[in-house]
């Protein structure tokens, strides 16, 4: 893409773009790009630029056109599309995994602000809420070979980081546990990561593959990211359920609250039963009331 790269430095409007970047200016109007036009720019932007390129897209189909275009100008592993949750805001239906796995690839590439990297957003995906940075960046966390780990506490992390503890690990945002043996598939890794423990000691740590369930190639760290977007620890929680009840007893219509009631009793006996359900982000801002 070099040839290309440099007929875009050519232009005095690209090379304004950059200035301006390089600067810090918050705003600058772009007129008169159509169609791949705008890829091709925000492709210039990925070369040149040590920033993410944040890209709004009008809706989910011109999002996934920018998309293609970006991952042949600059690679598909640079390329992130944050979809939209399309379901109402108290509606409880689960995600589906595909949807999940790109929403939370999309938040820990934002997040890490990797450079050469676009992540693409229909506005309509802006609408939902997510965590603070800052906690999410609590549940990312790294494992090197001959580090010191306790099972039970690596165990705890990857249910507060919301992975679903199975049998045997087939599916992205799974875990498992056979003995000493821990698989993990973190969303944003290319296959699932087996760590070998001796005592309290990662031994080794290798991919291996879901179908076959066997090992292949070493790793000598393995990064673990959110299996999902909704966390929060236990003092959260407890601050969450007791303003939760505050709120109820608030609602001063009688019709409405007795049903109201029983439907938000329900959800609380399952959170502080540790039990998840689909969309708990209903409740994200007795969680997270800053903003």
């Amino acid at each position: 893409m070099t040839g290309i790269s440099n007929i875009l430095l050519e232009s005095e409007m690209f090379s304004d773009v950059l200035k301006r970047t390089a600067h810090g200016v918050d705003r600058t109007h772009i007129a008169g790009l159509s169609g791949s036009q705008k890829s091709l720019f925000i492709a210039g932007l990925l070369w040149h630029t040590p920033r993410t390129v944040f890209v709004v897209a009008p809706n989910q189909l011109a999002a996934d056109a920018i998309a293609g275009d970006l991952t042949v100008l600059a690679g598909g592993d640079r390329v992130f599309v944050f979809p939209p949750v399309d379901m109402m805001p108290y509606e409880e239906a689960p995600l589906s995994a595909d949807l999940s796995a790109a929403r939370t690839r999309a938040l820990v590439a934002l997040l890490e602000d990797r450079r050469h990297c676009a992540i693409i957003a229909p506005v309509r995906a802006l609408g939902r809420r997510t965590i603070p940075p800052s906690a999410f960046r609590d549940y990312i966390f790294r494992l090197s070979q001959g580090d010191v780990c306790d099972l039970d506490e690596l165990m705890r992390r990857l249910i507060a980081g919301g992975y679903d503890i199975q049998g045997k690990v087939e599916m992205r945002g799974q875990a498992s546990v056979r003995g000493g043996i821990v698989d993990v598939f973190p969303h944003d890794a290319d296959a699932p990561a087996r760590i070998e423990l001796f005592g309290d000691e990662i031994e080794s740590m290798r991919s291996f593959d879901v179908n076959t369930q066997r090992s292949s190639g070493a790793m000598n760290e393995v990064r673990i990211t959110p299996a999902r977007e909704f966390l929060y620890d236990a003092e959260r929680l407890s601050r969450a359920c007791t303003a939760i009840r505050s709120e109820l007893e608030c609602v001063d219509r009688p019709q409405s609250r007795s049903q109201l009631r029983e439907r938000v009793m329900h959800h609380l006996e399952r959170l502080e039963n540790g039990a998840r359900f689909d969309n708990e982000e209903q409740y994200l801002p007795f969680f997270y009331p800053e903003r």
